[in-house]
């Protein structure tokens, strides 16, 4: 695991599909990130969300600019996967 570096640029799951869905045209949710994020190892840092509407603050992880391309390889694969069964 490569561990995010002090000042590095981190970006939240649905900030990264956000960037897969206008590069690749595939929209796939933000959990799929998580999911390819966990599945990789990658280090997270967790930042806490003021939810106005909400009486509980929550808590979001953001991952290293530097990880994007793994994320978007495995993103990649799933989008190729349910593309040849239709979804």
């Amino acid at each position: 695991m490569r561990a995010i570096q002090p000042g590095e640029e981190c970006f939240s799951a649905t900030e990264i599909a956000q960037r897969f869905e206008d590069i690749y045209g595939v929209n796939l949710h933000p959990t799929n990130v998580g999911n390819a994020a966990k599945r990789l190892d990658l280090d997270y840092i967790e930042v806490e969300i003021d939810s106005s509407d909400n009486k509980w603050a929550k808590k979001q992880r953001r991952y290293g600019k530097e990880d994007i391309p793994a994320i978007f390889s495995i993103l990649s694969e799933l989008a190729e996967r349910r593309a040849e069964f239709g979804y």
